[in-house]
């Protein structure tokens, strides 16, 4: 089994903890409402998080569809 481990200076908490130590570009704004991945993962039917977690528990996700296709063409 491998584990990964945080860094030292990795805050414990959520993303509330987290610190910004540098700013490459100042963030964009956007005309429209901006979605995360779930959201348009979800609407486009690329992933599914309720089936992965019925069976695994966590917050996994399966591809479907075209994300399937473009994950073996990325390792590919």
């Amino acid at each position: 089994m491998y584990t990964e481990f945080d860094h030292l200076d990795v805050p414990i908490g959520g993303e509330d903890c987290a610190i910004i130590r540098k700013m490459i570009v100042s963030p964009r704004e956007f005309s429209f409402p901006v979605k995360d991945h779930q959201k348009l993962g979800k609407e486009l039917d690329l992933l599914d998080f309720d089936l992965a977690l019925v069976e695994s528990g966590s917050k996994l996700y399966y591809l479907k569809n075209e994300a399937v296709m473009l994950e073996i063409a990325l390792i590919n």
